[in-house]
């Protein structure tokens, strides 16, 4: 059964976008500010103790710290968003029998979603710190400071500068990916289950902030399988991991589904 018009309007799925990302975000930034000071710590001790840094232990619990961030936020935000679509859908006028546990089936993909995606973001933002953090030592010994000194500078650097900075490009682009894929998730399961014949529709904010790629991509809509174009990327949904990080990275659009005509 076909809805006869859209669940929520392109203005309300761009606020609610917004509000989440703000919201998780607030909660977020502090655990991973923790994990990027923690390394930076650790890391100026290795130097202090033993001349070089970051020892191998250090970038293993750096990795891991970050893995382990990373699955909470997905899970926090996947799960909200799934939550929140699920009830739009459920709660409307359309048919509202479901043939399966449409939960059960989102729990499934969304845990696809978050061991296909922790692991290799982590590798990713572990190995950035470990490039920052020898470009501090490289800095520190071309100025002649003493280990000590650059070990401070280390510290220093990363708990006023680099964590604050990165945490939040962080915590805002993946909050955003998880916020996407379960709201295109959740649709895609009870779109099948109940028939619903939705299509997908990319929705950018207008205002001089959004990359003009996303303004062209504005108001393209496609099945619900299908891929948009945005830029030289194919993406199945704002935020998609797989498109080049200039279409994802701090991205503020967001999905709308509409009936197909």
């Amino acid at each position: 059964m076909s809805p006869r018009q859209p669940i929520a309007s392109r203005e309300e799925e761009l606020r609610a976008v917004d509000t989440l990302i703000d919201t998780i975000g607030q909660r977020e930034d502090r655990r991973f500010i923790a994990t990027f000071n923690a390394f930076a710590r650790e890391s100026a001790a290795d130097l202090r103790s033993t001349g070089s840094s970051p020892s191998q232990e250090t970038i293993l619990n750096h990795f891991r710290r970050i893995e382990n961030d990373l699955k909470l936020l997905y899970r926090t935000a996947g799960s909200i968003s799934a939550e929140r679509q699920f009830t739009r859908l459920l709660k409307s006028s359309w048919e509202t029998y479901v043939t399966k546990q449409p939960q059960d089936e989102f729990d499934r993909l969304l845990q696809q979603f978050i061991d296909s995606n922790s692991f290799e973001k982590a590798n990713e933002i572990a190995a950035t710190s470990i490039e920052e953090l020898r470009l501090i030592l490289s800095q520190g010994l071309g100025d002649g400071l003493s280990n000590d000194d650059i070990s401070r500078t280390i510290v220093d650097k990363f708990k006023n500068q680099l964590a604050l900075s990165r945490t939040i490009r962080i915590v805002r682009t993946e909050t955003h990916n998880a916020l996407m894929f379960a709201n295109l998730a959740s649709t895609q399961i009870l779109n099948d289950d109940l028939n619903l014949g939705l299509r997908k529709e990319w929705v950018a904010v207008e205002d001089d902030r959004t990359r003009e790629d996303h303004m062209i991509a504005d108001g393209q809509t496609v099945g619900m399988d299908d891929t948009f174009l945005v830029g030289p990327d194919r993406m199945q949904r704002p935020g998609d991991p797989s498109a080049s990080a200039g279409n994802v990275i701090n991205c503020r659009c967001a999905l709308a589904f509409v009936p197909s005509q």
